[in-house]
C-alpha cells in the first residue's frame, strides 16, 4: 500500500462510521478491475484476496491472491490431472487459493464431478486452497429445484463436489450482466442453503453488475432473505465493476450491511414461494379451485378409469379466493376426479377431488344480475321475458348442450322485475324453467 493510501482509508473509514472491514467467516474475493478494485483496497478493505492475474503485488501479495484455472478446461481432466491443474493455478502466481472459473452445468456431467471430488481428495488439506465459481446456469438449475425431491443425479454430484473446497461463490446476475429479479433472488440463494452440506466450504455470493439499480439498490435486493444476508455475512465477492466510484459504491453497501447483518432491508424481507398452496373443492355444477403461490395451474377433468381426461380450464396463481370452474356444457354425467397440477418456482403441486357430473335437465337462474340457462344435449329451448303491463316478448332461442349460458338481455328492457320462463324440447320430453330477474336502470 502507498504512503497516502491510509490516511485515505481513515477518512472513508470515518465518513462511513465504522472501522476498517475484516474478513467474514469465509473470504472477501476482488474480482474487479484495477481502478475498482484498488479503490475498494485503498478505502480499507485490506483483508481482501483478489483474482488474478494482479500486477499490483504491493496491494496484493501471493498471501491475498487467488490464480485461476478454467472451469470448463478442469472438467474434461482425469482425477490426477485435475489435482495437478489445481496445484498449477496456485503456483503460478505465488497465490494462496485458485479461483476455478466457473463451474458451469453443461460441462459437467455426474462422472465429470465425481472426479473432481477424487481430486480434491487427492490435494488433501490443500483443498482448502480451491474457489469455486457457480456460473448463472447452476445457480439458477439448483435454485429452481423442487426443495421436497432431491436434485437431479449430475446437480447433486456438482454440489456434493464443489462443497469440499475453501468456498463456493454464486454468481448473482445472468449472461447480460443483469442482475437476478427479485423473485429469483430471493428463491435461489435460501434453496441453496437448504442443499449445502454441513461441515464443508463455505457459501457466499459474488455481487456487482447492478442493471441501473445502483448498489445500493442491488444490496437490497440480495438481502431480501435470511440466507441472502447469511451469505454476505460469510463474506460477498465484488465482479463486474470497472471504476473507482463503482468500487466505492459497493464498498459502502457492504459496510451498511455489516452495520445491520441481520436487519431486513427498507421494506422487508421477499416471500419466497413455499411448496403447497393449491385446493379442490366440489362446488354445484363445478370445481372450486384455490391457489395460494405464484404458478400456473391446469385442472383436467378424469372420467373413472382414464387417466389423462381433458382440460377444462387454465389459472394463474395467486388466486383471490376460490375460483368456481364449471364443468363443460358437453360432459357427460358420471363420475370424475377432477385434477389439478401447479407449477412454478420450481415446484409441481398436485391436487385431485372425486367429482359428479350430474344428468343434465333444463335450468334457468340468475347470478349477479345476469340471466343463466342450461339446456341438455340435443334439446331447444326458448326463454321468454314476462311482466304484468308489458308485452310478452322471446329473448332467445338456444340449442344444448350448455351449461350456465348468459342469456342476453335485449337492451332497450324497462327497469323492474321480470319473470324467464324458458321452454324446452327433447329426448327427455318438455320441460320448463322459471326465474325472476331485476331489471335496473342504466346509468
Amino acid at each position: 500500500m502507498s504512503r497516502c493510501a491510509l490516511p485515505i482509508a481513515a477518512a472513508l473509514a470515518a465518513i462511513a462510521g465504522v472501522p476498517a472491514l475484516a474478513a467474514g467467516q469465509g473470504p472477501v474475493i476482488l474480482y474487479a478491475r484495477g481502478a475498482a478494485a484498488e479503490a475498494i483496497h485503498d478505502a480499507g478493505l485490506t483483508t481482501a484476496y483478489r483474482q488474478g492475474p494482479a500486477l499490483d503485488t504491493a496491494r496484493w501479495p501471493g498471501s491475498h491472491r487467488l490464480g485461476k484455472v478454467d472451469g470448463t478446461a478442469l472438467s474434461e481432466m482425469s482425477a490426477s490431472a485435475m489435482a495437478a491443474a489445481l496445484r498449477e493455478g496456485w503456483s503460478q502466481e505465488s497465490a494462496a487459493l485458485v479461483g476455478v472459473d466457473e463451474i458451469l452445468p453443461a460441462h459437467w456431467s455426474a462422472d465429470d464431478a465425481r472426479r473432481l471430488r477424487t481430486a480434491l481428495g487427492l490435494l488433501g488439506h490443500e483443498a482448502g486452497r480451491v474457489v469455486f465459481y457457480a456460473g448463472p446456469s447452476l445457480v439458477e438449475q439448483v435454485g429452481r429445484a423442487d426443495p421436497r425431491l432431491p436434485l437431479p443425479k449430475r446437480l447433486a454430484e456438482i454440489v456434493d463436489a464443489i462443497s469440499r473446497g475453501r468456498a463456493t461463490f454464486l454468481l448473482t446476475f445472468r449472461g447480460s450482466l443483469q442482475p437476478f429479479p427479485p423473485r429469483e433472488m430471493a428463491t435461489h440463494p435460501t434453496r441453496w442453503i437448504a442443499r449445502w452440506p454441513a461441515g464443508r466450504g463455505t457459501l457466499h455470493l459474488l455481487v456487482g453488475p447492478d442493471g441501473g439499480l445502483g448498489q445500493a439498490g442491488l444490496w437490497n435486493r440480495v438481502r431480501s432473505t435470511p440466507a441472502g444476508r447469511a451469505l454476505l455475512s460469510n463474506g460477498p465477492g465484488a465482479i463486474g465493476l470497472s471504476t473507482r466510484g463503482a468500487g466505492l459504491a459497493w464498498l459502502a453497501a457492504y459496510r451498511a450491511h455489516l452495520r445491520a447483518p441481520t436487519a431486513p432491508p427498507p421494506g422487508g424481507d421477499a416471500a419466497v414461494s413455499q411448496p403447497g398452496g393449491l385446493g379442490l373443492r366440489a362446488v354445484p355444477g363445478g370445481v372450486g379451485v384455490t391457489i395460494g403461490r405464484r404458478g400456473r395451474a391446469v385442472l383436467r377433468l378424469v372420467p373413472r378409469r382414464q387417466r389423462r381426461g381433458r382440460v377444462i380450464r387454465v389459472l394463474a396463481g395467486p388466486t383471490r379466493g376460490s375460483v368456481r370452474v364449471s364443468f363443460p356444457p358437453d360432459a357427460r354425467h358420471g363420475r370424475y376426479t377432477a385434477v389439478a397440477v401447479l407449477q412454478g418456482d420450481g415446484l409441481r403441486d398436485v391436487a385431485r377431488i372425486a367429482v359428479r357430473v350430474l344428468r343434465p335437465r333444463l335450468g334457468l337462474v340468475t347470478r349477479r344480475g345476469t340471466l343463466r340457462i342450461t339446456v341438455p344435449p340435443k334439446t331447444r329451448a326458448v326463454v321468454r321475458l314476462v311482466r304484468r303491463g308489458v308485452r310478452t316478448q322471446v329473448i332467445a332461442k338456444l340449442r344444448g348442450p350448455l351449461r350456465l349460458r348468459v342469456v342476453r338481455l335485449p337492451r332497450d328492457l324497462r327497469p323492474g322485475v321480470y319473470r324467464a320462463i324458458a321452454v324446452s324440447a327433447g329426448p327427455a320430453g318438455r320441460a320448463v324453467a322459471r326465474a325472476r330477474i331485476h331489471v335496473r336502470p342504466r346509468d
